[in-house]
């Protein structure tokens, strides 16, 4: 067994984990988690446990392998989360053989979860608008002196529509990582868990 797969001892508990690839100190991994944060709608059982995900993922400075668990934690809150919302849209208990890849397909079809729910999303597609904005701008007058656009919703979400088979795509993602750790499939190396649990924030805080 390698050394760092040991249990630590009282005196290397605190000692940072080498193999982390993001080389983050402490504080700046607590800066990132502190600002992935579920809104008060959330089920507060839904907003205690990923708030335990986040604990996981800052405590992978210290032992990496907590990266995985995190993700997993992450992945349990968002399956709560799904069938809280089904409970109150249908008034009844969500099937037992709907697992969570079943239930984000039902949550994307019901517009439960959209795109424009994912930061990184609204983001890029805000970044696009503008860049496209610009080039029209500079067909127009290719010497220059107008003043910069302005992005409006609209525009970005036009940029949006063009993301669509992203979700399709991030629910084999989710679904995949999460059985990996859950079923023992295998088990990939993590190097950080805060993109993942900042998707799963965006997901969840869509729905509330």
């Amino acid at each position: 067994m390698s050394p760092n797969k040991r249990m630590r001892t009282p005196n290397n508990v605190f000692d940072i984990d080498p193999r982390g690839q993001r080389k983050l100190r402490l504080e700046e991994s607590y800066k990132e988690l502190s600002a992935v944060l579920l809104h008060n709608k959330v089920p507060s059982r839904v907003r205690e446990i990923f708030e335990t995900a986040k604990n996981l993922s800052l405590y992978a400075c210290f032992v990496h392998d907590f990266h995985a668990s995190a993700c997993l934690t992450g992945f349990i809150a968002l399956e709560i989360s799904l069938k809280e919302k089904w409970r109150a849209v249908y008034n009844r208990e969500p099937e037992e053989c709907q697992m969570l890849a079943a239930l984000l397909a039902h949550a994307v079809e019901q517009k439960w979860i959209r795109i424009e729910s994912f930061s990184w999303a609204r983001s890029n597609a805000a970044y696009n608008a503008k860049v496209n904005a610009l080039n029209a701008l500079y067909e127009k007058h290719p010497s220059g002196g107008f003043e910069p656009p302005i992005v409006d919703d609209a525009m970005i979400d036009r940029e949006l529509e063009s993301y669509g088979s992203w979700l399709n795509e991030w629910i084999t993602a989710a679904k995949d990582l999460r059985n990996h750790h859950a079923h023992g499939i295998a088990r990939p190396d993590l190097n950080q868990s805060q993109g993942p649990l900042i998707m799963v924030a965006d997901a969840i805080n869509g729905m509330f």
